[in-house]
């Protein structure tokens, strides 16, 4: 028969007791850890959300927003200093107060006596009008009233009661759809003095 000799090998120094894990301290809980996970990821998911509707919002919507934040900063600013110097004014001796009132009192009645009010002039409107155009005097004026009439009828007859006339295509073009161009060339035929039947 054969005997087998088990060998052990023991690394630890001579006279120390062997190394043994503690059963409770590194260990991970499962309640503990994942709740301070959830929880950062909630905090970052809401912090998300809120980036993604903030680059959701167009540039005139955040200019908007940030103006809000400017004026509202400016109001609180513009509270806190009065309410500052409130406080400073209710410090001042009211004794003196009174005393520098009744001072100034007199002083108010000797100048109101002494002023005199100017008297008020009516103006004549009618006198300061421009003078109405009768029609061109010059070769440059001329040359106006008549690129007027050229853009007129181009536009009553590709785009009328839309915004615009494309000038190169000959088509219509609405901005708004209100027939800005019917309104706008009104008024400047009416001050050129351009009426219909006559040089319209």
């Amino acid at each position: 028969m054969k005997s087998t000799m088990d060998m052990k090998i023991d690394f630890n120094e001579a006279g120390q007791p062997p190394i043994v894990p503690q059963p409770s301290i590194g260990k991970w809980s499962l309640k503990s850890d994942t709740s301070v996970l959830i929880t950062d990821q909630q905090q970052s998911g809401s912090h998300r959300k809120i980036i993604r509707r903030w680059n959701r919002l167009s540039r005139l919507q955040r200019s908007i927003v940030y103006a809000l934040f400017v004026i509202a900063a400016t109001i609180l600013a513009m509270f806190y200093i009065s309410r500052m110097s409130a406080a400073n004014v209710n410090k001042i001796n009211h004794s003196e107060l009174a005393q520098e009132t009744l001072k100034n009192v007199s002083l108010v009645n000797e100048q109101a006596s002494e002023q005199v009010v100017p008297r008020k002039t009516a103006v004549d409107f009618e006198k300061r009008e421009r003078p109405i155009f009768t029609g061109p005097i010059n070769a440059r004026q001329y040359a106006v009233v008549e690129s007027f009439k050229h853009a007129w009828r181009g536009y009553k007859k590709h785009a009328w009661g839309h915004d615009n006339l494309k000038p190169v295509s000959g088509m219509a073009f609405d901005w708004f759809s209100l027939g800005l161009t019917i309104v706008d060339s009104l008024d400047t035929a009416y001050i050129m003095g351009l009426k219909n039947g006559k040089l319209f």
